[in-house]
């Protein structure tokens, strides 16, 4: 559960983001903001890696890594364009900061930085350093003692490179920074899992670390590579089904530890994913809403309420990722888009057909 405190929280922290001459530099191309560029521009060639499946649009604060790794589906991506090195460089610096960002954030975590959940086992979805959609939980960071500081200081410098900001702009940017953590750390999902972390017993532990060890195991590059080959989604989904199993085969404490491990880090990852879209294209207050949605739907999923609804092609297109509110009484809250599927036939025209999350007491984002 969420509030409306944390999404202006959220707000707070993306204005002082856009502040950033890196956040500037690397939104100013994302292809979003940039739809009318023309074939040979650095533009263009990040719609074509939108198109391939990229998700820079729904992920733009983890495009760095998302970029290199559906190059090749792209096929026609002149890597030599003008600007394409620039704007690497500062999607790097940018989602290096961000993963600081979030990773400072988790450790208001029981446990943090020695968490025994089996999510953080190397080699699953959470830690791997291959393709993963997931915002990545990495061990050198966990282990930097980055519980201990106010904010870790690669945040401001990535942002900032090679510049101080003022110390009252410092202090601002700190405490918005902070207060985002707070406000993660009164949520449910944090307060369950420091319970379920509580709760754990020394047989619940050693459980734990039985099935860590099987599951590393498990895990290996050549155990992956041998029952799903080397195609990145087919090795995904063994990991999650692997990861599942497990869980499953845990005794009931410790199986509660892990479920609410992940319902925390779903959460935070939630948050992530709305910050991203706050910073590189919503201004506060300013969320587009979708006029005369028809054939409305709701439907519980794993992440919350979705809604689904069908609109006609007049109303133009909306990518997964995106931000919407819907005109309609019946849905006050923000959306998240999770699905977009589009279709033409000649009796009908345009059909397109949508599904996004509730983002609960998200009504004055």
């Amino acid at each position: 559960m969420t509030s409306e405190n944390l999404w202006q929280s959220a707000v707070e922290l993306a204005d002082q983001w856009e502040l950033s001459p890196s956040v500037r530099e690397f939104v100013r191309e994302l292809p979003q903001n940039n739809y009318l560029s023309g074939l040979s521009t650095l533009g263009y060639q990040l719609q074509s890696l939108q198109a391939s499946g990229a998700e820079i649009g729904a992920k733009p604060l983890r495009c760095a890594h998302l970029i290199p790794a559906f190059g090749e589906l792209a096929g026609d991506v002149d890597w030599n364009v003008a600007g394409f090195t620039e704007f690497l460089d500062a999607a790097s610096a940018v989602e290096r900061a961000n993963q600081f960002l979030f990773e400072w954030i988790r450790s208001c975590m029981s446990g943090y930085p020695l968490l025994p959940a089996l999510q953080l086992v190397q080699g699953t979805r959470l830690t791997t350093q291959e393709f993963t959609w997931h915002l990545r939980w990495i061990r050198e960071i966990r282990l930097n003692q980055i519980n201990q500081q106010s904010i870790p200081p690669q945040i401001l410098s990535n942002l900032w490179p090679g510049i101080r900001p003022s110390r009252e702009a410092s202090r601002e940017f700190v405490h918005c920074c902070e207060h985002l953590r707070s406000r993660i750390a009164e949520t449910d999902e944090i307060k369950k899992h420091d319970h379920a972390f509580a709760s754990l017993t020394s047989g619940d532990r050693e459980a734990l670390t039985r099935m860590r060890t099987r599951l590393r195991d498990e895990l290996s590059d050549d155990r992956v590579t041998a029952e799903a080959g080397t195609l990145a989604m087919q090795r995904n989904a063994y990991r999650k089904q692997v990861e599942g199993r497990c869980v499953e085969q845990l005794p009931e404490r410790a199986k509660d530890y892990c479920l609410s491990f992940g319902s925390a880090h779903t959460l935070i990852e939630l948050v992530a994913d709305v910050f991203g879209q706050l910073v590189a294209y919503v201004r506060p207050g300013r969320v587009e809403a979708v006029q005369n949605p028809q054939n409305l739907e709701f439907e519980v999923g794993d992440r919350g309420q979705i809604v689904k609804w069908s609109a006609s092609g007049e109303s133009g297109l909306i990518n997964c990722g995106e931000l919407r509110k819907l005109d309609d009484p019946l849905v006050r809250e923000t959306l998240m888009i999770t699905a977009a599927e589009y279709s033409f036939d000649e009796i009908d025209g345009n059909s397109l057909k949508y599904a996004g999350l509730v983002l609960p007491d998200s009504a004055n984002l």
